[in-house]
């Protein structure tokens, strides 16, 4: 059984490309949805089959119609949700270097609190493993030492073009 919904960010220039992914969770019958800012805030949009054919905003990503639904965080947090995650740097730890706006962290946080939510509700007791964190980045980004401070949301998984990266405690 996979996950009942995917998020995945389109990609920058220059950035690793998602567009694989997105066809082989597409092609497992996945539903994918994507980033998009709304009130100075990241929420996601579900993705339709034909978003490679979306204007490209400033930065040359494909930019979501901004008549698509957005799905809630309740959704996304009852999961299970695989989420892979953009950043500049990663480290072993999990840690996870953004583009210093928070967006996704404060969409972390977001989540695990409407996953607290959730075990209120018809006895749903979402599991941390029900939301997977996953940074997806380029070998190169994957660094010693990342900087961290208390509202940075640490990755379950890294994973890169030469593959996988557990984070460790230590």
């Amino acid at each position: 059984m996979g996950p009942r919904r995917v998020l995945a960010f389109l990609s920058m220039r220059r950035e690793i490309d998602t567009a694989p992914f997105i066809d082989a969770a597409f092609s497992q019958g996945w539903p994918v949805a994507v980033p998009r800012i709304s009130g100075g805030e990241l929420v996601f949009t579900e993705l339709g089959r034909t978003w490679n054919s979306w204007p490209l905003d400033g930065l040359g990503i494909p930019e979501p119609p901004v008549d698509l639904p957005m799905v809630a965080d309740r959704e996304i947090a009852a999961g299970p949700t695989f989420a892979l995650i953009p950043g500049l740097l990663f480290d072993g730890k999990g840690r996870r270097l953004g583009r210093g706006k928070g967006y996704y962290d404060r969409f972390l946080a977001r989540i695990a609190v409407a996953q607290e939510a959730c075990a209120g509700i018809a006895g749903i007791r979402p599991e941390p493993a029900d939301f997977a964190r996953v940074g997806f980045c380029f070998s190169f980004q994957v660094v010693e030492g990342v900087p961290y401070d208390g509202n940075d949301a640490p990755m379950d998984l890294i994973v890169t073009e030469n593959g996988t990266i557990r984070p460790g405690n230590g």
